[in-house]
């Protein structure tokens, strides 16, 4: 019993000796025999401190309604987790998440170009490209265990922490809860109550603990139910666990997509020459009919004879702008910057350049249709610069 408990005296009923509970009314009723008992001036004074501390009343339900156990659900992922039971769908869920990680990536490409101006597939390297798939799949994979591990350990740090606090069950049947701290009868509460501060030691009682927390066997649960400073340090011990844990699941998710980057993130990987790279020296891909390429420019030579379509890849820039320059003009060929608008041309129909704005940054295809050759140009090669500003 504490200090201020012992200056008054548990009150107990004269006909059967149990201990009484602190009621309204001028007489208590016994909760063991039911006789009426009649309180000294000091239980009565003890009574109505107690319930006239408005402010702590409602500091005791805040606390209470604070401390709240984690959700069932949420308790149960994590011993469905922590039992190994997500090995098997872990596996499922790998398959469904490489389908997640193409939309993604799908949606991510939509939003580049877009908003961003930016195709975000072109721009990055083969191996950040690799380290972004997998990583998708695994967070879509891995966060089911991180929310378990982040469940699991708050259920058991709230359950420790509601224990501590809770009041003692009454020690007969149709009795009062008892005083966690000095064991007196506590006051009956309203249906509705979360927590009822004791008269005797003014120690907050939870009596609304669920009924799963108190069932649980939790270990080292009777070495913190002595005082919320006890309590408190536990919590923040399982604060800690939490936090460990945390950073176990997350490396895992982190190490698949550090392992891809270190195995496919050093050059290309696909034949495709790095965009970054390629704007600063020479910008096409499939160099068909090249003779010579730059940072800014690209000349293309081919047989006035020619018939057939070809096409090459230029790596642009959002905010630059292209245009084609032909000779002999009278060659007449077709040349159109492919982008997602649309076909846009880069000669006009005298053969002169048109200047073409580049919608976003990544590879284009330019398409060239060779034009009718003049019979006195038969055999002449034919040059089509392509500028960028």
């Amino acid at each position: 019993m504490s200090d201020s408990a012992a200056k008054v005296e548990v009150l107990q009923c004269g006909a059967c000796g149990a201990a009484v509970p602190l009621a309204a009314g001028a007489t208590f009723p016994c909760p063991h025999c039911g006789s009426e008992v009649t309180p000294s001036a000091a239980h009565v004074a003890l009574r109505d401190a107690v319930n006239g501390d408005a402010d702590a009343r409602r500091r005791a339900e805040a606390l209470a309604r604070e401390l709240s156990a984690a959700g069932p659900a949420l308790r149960a992922l994590g011993r469905f987790v922590s039992e190994g039971g997500y090995l098997l769908p872990a596996f499922v869920l790998m398959g469904v998440g490489a389908f997640v990680s193409m939309m993604a990536l799908f949606n991510l490409q939509s939003f580049g170009l877009s908003t961003l101006h930016v195709d975000v597939i072109d721009v990055l390297r083969d191996g950040e490209y690799m380290a972004l798939f997998v990583g998708i799949i695994a967070i879509f994979v891995g966060a089911i265990p991180i929310v378990a591990a982040f469940g699991l350990r708050t259920a058991s740090g709230r359950a420790k922490l509601l224990l501590s606090l809770a009041a003692r069950p009454p020690s007969h049947a149709g009795e009062n809860p008892e005083c966690r701290q000095c064991g007196a009868p506590l006051a009956a509460a309203a249906a509705d109550a979360l927590a009822v501060r004791c008269h005797y030691c003014a120690a907050d009682n939870l009596v609304a603990v669920p009924a799963d927390v108190l069932g649980a066997k939790i270990s080292a649960t009777a070495n913190v139910n002595a005082s919320i400073e006890i309590a408190a340090q536990e919590h923040r011990k399982e604060r800690v666990l939490v936090r460990r844990k945390l950073i176990l699941r997350l490396a895992l998710v982190v190490a698949p997509i550090a392992l891809t980057y270190a195995l496919f993130g050093f050059g290309a990987t696909t034949g495709r020459p790095d965009w970054r790279d390629a704007i600063a020296s020479e910008r096409l891909w499939l160099p068909v009919y090249v003779d010579g390429a730059t940072a800014k420019s690209a000349v293309l030579t081919y047989s006035c004879t020619a018939r057939d379509a070809f096409s090459v890849l230029m790596a642009l820039r959002h905010g630059e702008s292209l245009s084609a320059v032909v000779a002999p003009p009278e060659s007449a060929p077709s040349a159109v910057l492919d982008t997602p608008q649309g076909k846009r041309p880069l000669i006009d129909g005298r053969g002169g350049p048109v200047q073409v704005d580049v919608p976003h940054s990544g590879w284009f295809e330019i398409v060239v249709q060779p034009g009718a050759c003049p019979l006195d140009r038969f055999g002449d090669p034919v040059t089509l610069r392509l500028d960028v500003r």
